[in-house]
């Protein structure tokens, strides 16, 4: 009766055999990346796959050639970003965060990449010109660029001088279109007959692009535009120094703040 007992209790404490797992491993580790909002390899081939396509789609010979590849890369584009995009907003409801994300500048870029396509295409959109939304997909990679977090901060703090220079550029603009429009207009009347046409023109010669399509003619006119110029590259030299100066102040601070430079 002993032996019986010993036999039976020896018997249940056998290992028994463990269930597979219900999800692979490499899918719940991907789920799990991408539900942490990180850019993960596959989202880079998404990516650089599906702009490739969008282009390919503008060129009639390639598209014409390879229609079926190009439909079939830029659909399962779309499907990995709208199951990106459901994954997310499922994380974010599991932990109750989802207006943080929908309000978040990355929620609303997922929402984009992944519902601008769908919809489009729902309305009645023409196909080609419903997937040009695809360049939307562009802006998934930005989060995960340092140097555009590096720039957002110098764009933050260095704000006011920016915004200073913007206000110069926009005066100078502003008075020489006017001006402009005030000498060339009986010369020029086509070129300069308003001051929405010779605002062109302003914009043309203080970026110092220089298109050559519309110039003055009169003496007084040139005098100005020369004055422009100049204006043109104080301006951009002014934005450059700027930015410099903000871009080198954050990257001593970043040196600074690690732990090795302690």
């Amino acid at each position: 009766m002993q032996n019986d007992r010993i036999r039976y209790f020896s018997s249940d404490r056998r290992p028994r055999p463990m269930s597979k797992p219900l999800v692979p491993p490499a899918l719940a580790h991907f789920v799990a990346s991408t539900a942490g909002r990180n850019m993960t390899r596959p989202a880079y081939v998404a990516v650089g796959a599906g702009v490739a396509m969008m282009v390919l789609l503008t060129v009639d010979p390639a598209y014409e050639a390879a229609h079926h590849w190009v439909d079939a890369v830029l659909w399962a584009c779309l499907a990995f970003f709208v199951f990106e995009w459901v994954v997310r907003l499922r994380h974010a409801f599991v932990t109750k965060r989802e207006w943080s994300y929908l309000a978040s500048g990355r929620g609303l870029v997922d929402a984009v990449a992944a519902a601008a396509i769908p919809v489009a295409l729902v309305v009645g959109g023409n196909p080609k010109s419903a997937w040009l939304f695809g360049i939307f997909w562009m802006l998934k990679v930005v989060p995960g660029v340092p140097g555009l977090r590096q720039l957002r901060r110098v764009l933050v703090v260095e704000s006011g001088p920016l915004l200073s220079v913007l206000v110069i550029f926009l005066m100078v603009l502003f008075l020489a279109s006017v001006a402009m429009y005030f000498l060339e207009r009986d010369v020029q009347p086509v070129a300069f007959g308003s001051v929405p046409a010779a605002l062109w023109w302003a914009v043309v010669t203080l970026t110092t692009v220089g298109y050559g399509d519309v110039v003055p003619i009169t003496p007084l006119g040139r005098l100005i535009a020369a004055f422009v110029m100049i204006c043109g590259l104080g301006v951009f030299g002014l934005w450059t120094g700027i930015l410099a100066t903000g871009f080198a102040a954050q990257t001593r601070a970043t040196i600074f703040s690690s732990p090795g430079s302690r």
